[in-house]
């Protein structure tokens, strides 16, 4: 779950990265407060619609999506 974090919070700050040319700390803090409450499925949509990463790597990030969501979702439950 760790590593499902990791990237969760590195396509956040892809997202954010995108956004913060010449806005102020406030903005910024605002932006991240408003993505921070997406789910991973919203933050890959959006990054899928921004069109910043190559094919290959979404093809990989669907495989890892479905994953993550088997390991926060039924991992306790399948044990």
């Amino acid at each position: 779950m760790y590593s499902a974090q990791v990237v969760e919070k590195a396509i956040l700050n892809s997202l954010l990265f995108t956004q913060v040319n010449n806005i102020t700390k406030e903005r910024y803090d605002e932006i991240l407060a408003e993505k921070s409450l997406l789910t991973f499925g919203e933050l890959k949509q959006e990054i899928i619609v921004k069109g910043f990463f190559a094919p290959e790597f979404i093809e990989e990030l669907e495989k890892f999506h479905q994953k993550r969501d088997w390991l926060a979702h039924n991992y306790w439950w399948d044990r």
